[in-house]
Order: structure tokens, then sequence, then C-alpha cells
């Protein structure tokens, strides 16, 4: 009896160890396939200059989600300058819908002379046709940053790259290093830096008493649409 509870142990172990040994296996190979998903999405055209995508095609054709990757980097390059960076706890490629889907994001665009503007969003779409990013849906705690003491947050928010245009429906609350200014819908022209909100615009200042809320809006470029 002792003999017999000696091998049943020695069966379990030996089915313990067969186990684990084909879930390693399983989770090696699953490492291998989102590599070459990976390695797939930066060689077939979507993001680099000159391919021809055809393996993203043939991707999407078996699968309308055909490439799902983690901490995603990207930045798109012309004439030896950054054009547009993306970087992202996750992405999703749409290949149908012809656009990326970002979790946990940050986009910054690079403008001629240096200057910068950046995003972050919970959850985006990003449309990109050619290597060229041409609008920018984002939802969710969306905070756009002009510079190192400006910054606009609002819910939701959408870029046109054609107009330079950033739209916002709702609530928007814009932040300066001693100013505060909300507002109802939102419309920044990103070349001129000129911010309209559309109707109930409240504002406060601290350490600026000398001047008047009119004439610090209007400096700062905002403009309060009647």
């Amino acid at each position: 009896m002792y003999l017999a509870k000696q091998v049943n142990q020695r069966h379990v172990q030996w089915l313990f160890l067969a186990m684990m040994a084909f879930y390693l296996s399983y989770l090696a190979l699953s490492i291998i396939l989102e590599s070459r998903e990976r390695k797939s999405l930066f060689s077939g055209g979507l993001f680099s200059n000159g391919a021809s995508g055809s393996q993203v095609e043939q991707l999407a054709a078996r699968d309308p989600v055909a490439l799902h990757l983690k901490e995603f980097h990207r930045v798109e390059v012309r004439d030896g300058q950054p054009i547009w960076e993306v970087k992202a706890k996750d992405a999703k490629y749409y290949s149908v819908e012809g656009f990326l889907h970002v979790s946990d994001a940050k986009v910054i665009v690079y403008r001629p002379g240096g200057q910068t503007f950046e995003f972050h969003c919970k959850a985006g779409k990003l449309y990109v046709e050619s290597n060229v990013l041409r609008r920018a849906e984002m939802e969710g705690e969306v905070a756009l940053k002009l510079d190192t003491s400006l910054s606009i947050r609002t819910a939701m928010a959408t870029y046109d790259v054609d107009t330079s245009i950033v739209t916002a429906p709702g609530l928007v609350n814009i932040d300066g290093a001693t100013f505060m200014i909300s507002g109802i819908g939102l419309n920044a022209n990103m070349l001129t830096r000129v911010v309209a909100l559309s109707k109930d615009v409240s504002s406060s200042f601290q350490h600026l008493e000398s001047a008047s809320s009119g004439q610090l809006k209007k400096s700062l470029g905002v403009l309060d649409k009647k």
C-alpha cells in the first residue's frame, strides 16, 4: 500500500511537470508571434517610408484588428526632421477603418521652427494616410500642452492636421502659471495659438490685479465667442 501511494505521488509530480512544460512552451510561442507582428507593422508600410504595405493588407484580410502592440512608440521622420510622435500603453490597428486606436497615449506634433505641442489622453483614434497623421480624436482626461506653463484640459477633443485646429464640445479649462480660464466649447488654432471659447467663460488671475480680465484674455489669445 505504501508503494502504491509513492507511485501515485510520482505520477502527480510528473503530471505537474508536464503541465508546466506545456505552459512555458505556449508562453514562449506567444512572445515569438507578438514579436513577429510588431516587426511586420514597421516593415509593412503603415509606419515606414517607401514600403509597399502588402504585409499589413494580408494581415487585415484575416483579421479586422490585425495588429495589437504593447508599449507602442512611433516617430515619423521627414527629411531628417520629426513630424509627429506617439507613445501609448497599447495600440490596435484597424485596417478597414484606417485608424490606430491607442490607450494611455501621448501624441507630440512637431511644427516648423522647433515649436511643439502635445496631447495626453486615456484613449484616442489616430487617422494616418501614407505615413501622415491626418486627424486625432481623443477622449478621457484630454490635456493639450502648448508649452511648459500653459495647458488646456477637457474630456474630449479633435485635432485636424489640415487646418491645425483643435476643437472640443464640452467644458474646457485653460491653466497658466498665474491664471485659470474655463468655458464651454473650444476652437484653438495651433498655428496662430489663438484660443476661442464659445460660451460661459470665466477666469481668475493671481498677482495680476493691475490688468483687467479682458485685457489679459486678449493678450493670451483667448477669445470669448458671443
